[in-house]
C-alpha cells in the first residue's frame, strides 16, 4: 500500500504541474476566460482523480465481492458528478465549455503520460540487461 501512496502523490503533482502549466499559458497569451475555464475544469480532475483513488484504497481493504460493489457504484457516483459538472459550467456565462472539459481530461493527459514514462524506463531496463 505504501507504493500505492507514493504512486498517488506522484500522480498527483503530475496533475498540478500540468494544471499550472495551462493555465500559465492561457493567462500569458492573454485569454483570462479560458484560464479561468481550464482553472474549473483542472479542478474537477483533481476531484475525480481523489474520488477515484480514495475508492480504490478504501475497496483494497474489503472482500472481492463488496470491493466490486462499492467500485460499481463509486463510478456511478463519479460519472454523475462529472455530468452535473459539464452541465452546470454551460450555465455560467464566464467559462468557456471547451476549455472546462479540457482541464477535466487532465487527469486522464497525465496518467497517459506517467505510463509512457514508465514504459520507456522498464524497456531501457530490459535492454540494459540485455
Amino acid at each position: 500500500m505504501q507504493e500505492y501512496t507514493v504512486q498517488i502523490k506522484r500522480n498527483l503533482v503530475q496533475l498540478l504541474v500540468l494544471a499550472v502549466g495551462e493555465i500559465g499559458i492561457a493567462w500569458g497569451y492573454g485569454y483570462e476566460m479560458a484560464a479561468l475555464s481550464l482553472l474549473l475544469g483542472n479542478i474537477a480532475s483533481i476531484i475525480y482523480f481523489w474520488q477515484l483513488t480514495s475508492r480504490v484504497k478504501r475497496s483494497s481493504a474489503l472482500p472481492a465481492g463488496k470491493a466490486v460493489a462499492k467500485m460499481q457504484f463509486g463510478w456511478i457516483l463519479s460519472l454523475v458528478f462529472i455530468a452535473l459538472f459539464l452541465a452546470l459550467s454551460t450555465k455560467i456565462m464566464q467559462v468557456d465549455f471547451l476549455f472546462v472539459v479540457i482541464g477535466m481530461f487532465s487527469f486522464q493527459i497525465a496518467l497517459f503520460i506517467d505510463s509512457i514514462v514508465i514504459a520507456l524506463k522498464s524497456v531501457l531496463i530490459l535492454i540494459r540487461k540485455g
